[in-house]
């Protein structure tokens, strides 16, 4: 008869065997029933979602090249139908809580719905890479923070079983190793009045560079922006830097104001200070509609949900800014809005934390783990600030990103509208730059210049 010491190895060795087991059973779906970044690959039940079939893995022969406004590869397409204050309660149902209130508030809006196109894709390396790091990557303890154990340039948790592993797939999308050119920020006011700002952005995502190692101190996010309009804040600079270990290494930043001659640590660039490039509508923490920690918040993951929400939106960046630039709604109801699967996210903030927000939905695309939609409530439970959010499939990256996204204050009945590039959406992406750029020594030498 076995003695206890001997049983309990090999209960221990079965059990061993059978997370092994399970674990490549999971990872055997990246590719098979889901796709190499960890969406359903098969369309839904009744069509109108269709199977993902790689995305868009081809450059259009007329576009002209980095820098330039990527072409439309869907011209063609005309709208389905359109969703408005008269038959919105036919499909509220696959809109965002934030969508269907700004209808209601703004009768004279609509929403059109085209054809869903599953767009999204990545380089082949980097699906290979999301395949052979599955379930290396771990979140720490509390959740706030991702031990890589050796791993980057993947997605970390292709089969998510927490919101905060939904949450770092965002983090830590895929969008190129680093970007640097002009952003455009414009605050658009009901009575029509448009005021501007604009920045240069120097940004270096170091998760996603595949000749480096990243581990628990590492940043995975850099960022330093140089201030140029308005002409009161011209020759202010900002350094941010996040760590991907959050749990022990918080968020770093810095400014420089010319007035003062000096670069000081800044604490206040995180979480709910305003962000005064957008007249206090949205928050440092709403920057590509959320970053930075999550430690002010519990989290629930909620689960997919089938919405409308602005998806491959290549004819809006087309619009001159005036056309963009429009009263209540941002091109006057010529976003383009599809039928896809969001994880759905909800945060509600912890007892004694503090946050102007005190519940946020976020809603994170499966296909690309790219945030398209916030909805953000105030301490009585009202809806008070709607995000929405522009993506396109960067194709000479290629890669899904953000290009624009958008902080609607019910309340005051304004937006805020941040683009990437000049000429919108000229997205330069994929730039690898220097670590030195990202140092408060190299921000005091230029602001002093």
């Amino acid at each position: 008869m076995l003695n206890k010491k001997i049983k309990f190895a090999i209960a221990l060795a079965a059990a061993a065997l059978l997370v092994s087991s399970s674990a490549w059973a999971s990872v055997d779906r990246l590719g098979a029933d889901l796709t190499p970044m960890g969406g359903e690959k098969a369309g839904n039940a009744d069509g109108t979602i269709p199977a993902w079939d790689g995305g868009i893995t081809k450059v259009p022969a007329d576009y002209k090249g980095d820098g330039t406004v990527r072409t439309n590869p869907f011209a063609a397409d005309k709208p389905l139908f359109s969703i408005n204050a008269a038959n919105l309660a036919q499909h509220e149902d696959k809109l965002t809580k934030g969508a269907a209130a700004l209808l209601k508030k703004y009768p004279n809006q609509k929403i059109d719905v085209y054809q869903t196109r599953r767009s999204a894709s990545a380089p082949q390396w980097y699906y290979d890479r999301t395949k052979a790091n599955f379930g290396k990557a771990k979140l720490t303890a509390d959740g706030l923070g991702v031990i890589p154990n050796g791993v980057s340039a993947s997605v970390p948790f292709p089969i998510p079983e927490t919101p905060q592993e939904v949450m770092f797939n965002f983090l830590l999308r895929w969008r190129g190793v680093g970007l640097e050119g002009p952003t455009r920020t414009v605050v658009v006011q009901p009575n029509g009045n448009v005021s501007k700002g604009a920045t240069n952005y120097y940004e270096q995502y170091p998760w996603n560079n595949r000749d480096i190692t990243i581990e628990g101190k590492d940043p995975y996010y850099k960022i330093l922006a140089e201030y140029l309009e308005p002409a009161r804040r011209k020759g202010e600079y900002a350094l941010v830097i996040d760590q991907i270990n959050a749990s022990e290494h918080p968020r770093k930043a810095w400014q420089y104001l010319p007035g003062q001659r000096r670069v000081r640590r800044a604490p206040a660039i995180a979480f709910d200070t305003p962000n005064p490039s957008s007249s206090g509508i949205n928050n440092y923490d709403d920057v590509f509609i959320f970053n930075g920690s999550m430690e002010r918040y519990n989290w629930k993951l909620v689960g997919k949900k089938e919405l409308y929400l602005p998806y491959n939106n290549y004819a809006f960046d087309l619009l001159t800014r005036e056309e963009q630039d429009t009263v209540n709604f941002p091109g006057s109801g010529k976003t383009r809005f599809e039928l896809h699967r969001f994880w759905v996210i909800e945060a509600t903030l912890k007892e004694g934390s503090r946050h102007a927000l005190a519940k946020r939905e976020f809603y994170i695309d499966e296909d690309s783990w790219v945030l398209l939609a916030q909805d953000g409530y105030d301490n009585q439970g009202n809806l008070w600030k709607v995000a929405l959010g522009h993506g396109i499939n960067a194709y000479d990256l290629p890669g899904f990103v953000q290009t624009n996204y958008m902080h609607f204050d019910l309340t005051r009945e304004d937006y805020v509208k941040t683009t990437y590039g000049d000429g919108y959406g000229a997205y330069p992406i994929n730039k690898a730059m220097e670590d030195k750029l990202f140092t408060p020594e190299h921000v005091r030498r230029i602001g002093r210049r």
